[in-house]
């Protein structure tokens, strides 16, 4: 693995560090945005997380990794990672309202 300093990046990339600004401040606007939108909708929709949202989820992540339940969620209920699930279950749960919601076509090229 090769360490790469800014100026080789930004010469690599044939850019200069302004446009190397730039394109992270639109990037970093785009997504503030559509963070504040998908809030929005999560608040206008009701969509929360249950305990039984949680328990599910714990136990998928205990079948994927072929561990016992209890070990998930002894990992689970320390606080940072509890947050981390429920933020997981909530995109989840945001994804499928946007798909039901939806009107998808199937265009031939």
């Amino acid at each position: 693995q090769r360490k790469l300093n800014l100026e080789d990046y930004l010469a690599y990339k044939k850019v200069t560090a302004e446009d190397l600004y730039e394109q992270f401040k639109e990037e970093e606007s785009n997504s503030l945005v559509a963070g504040l939108v998908m809030r929005e909708i999560v608040e206008k929709e009701n969509l929360t997380v249950e305990d039984a949202d949680v328990e599910t989820e714990i136990q998928e992540m205990a079948e994927q990794r072929h561990v016992p339940v209890e070990t998930i969620r002894a990992y689970v209920e320390r606080k940072d990672v509890l947050a981390e699930v429920k933020n997981r279950i909530l995109q989840k749960k945001l994804m499928e309202f946007l798909k039901s919601q939806s009107i998808i076509k199937t265009v031939e090229a």
